[in-house]
């Protein structure tokens, strides 16, 4: 009876392992033909995209549909400085796939306006472009060839302080 029980007990353990090898070849790994490009990682057959990137595969930098060579018309109402109408451009920064600079913000800075990337959104942080004292610090968001925008500028050069708060639409060309 003892050489039965040890040979039962080998079947069993043999059998064992090939029904769990057998099982465990049967499941299918989701991700086995997705590839995600610019540092995506593909969890349970869907992409998450890197900081910056957007799409199935994240093919697109979430900037690309903000830049336009062809510049920005820009209508603007400001509690200061009145209605106006002028040129701005977005263009990439090189420092990160999610930051783009604004140039000719309010009709005025010199300087271009950093600004951040994420979805539809652009945000500039507050930050004195020209460094003479104007701050400015606002957001927008794009929908098909229009981002809408609301931003305040400040003049802390003079006592006491003059803040414009702008709102306004940026309209591809």
């Amino acid at each position: 009876m003892k050489k039965f029980k040890s040979i039962h007990l080998m079947f069993v353990a043999v059998f064992a392992t090939a029904a769990m090898f057998y099982l465990n070849s049967c499941v299918k790994d989701p991700c086995k033909d997705v590839v995600c490009q610019n540092g995506g990682t593909c969890l349970s057959g869907t992409c998450s995209c890197a900081t910056g990137y957007e799409g199935t595969n994240c093919e697109t930098a979430m900037r690309d549909k903000f830049i336009n060579a062809s510049g920005y018309s820009a209508v603007e109402n400001g509690s200061a400085s009145g209605a106006s109408t002028y040129t701005l451009n977005i263009t990439t920064n090189s420092n990160s796939v999610d930051k783009v600079y604004i140039s000719n913000v309010w009709n005025s800075f010199q300087n271009t306006v950093n600004a951040t990337i994420n979805g539809s959104t652009i945000t500039f942080a507050r930050q004195s472009p020209d460094n003479d004292g104007f701050y400015v610090e606002g957001e927008g968001t794009i929908s098909g060839n229009s981002i809408t925008v609301s931003y305040t500028v400040t003049d802390e050069t003079s006592t006491p302080i003059v803040t414009d708060n702008l709102t306004g639409t940026w309209t591809k060309k």
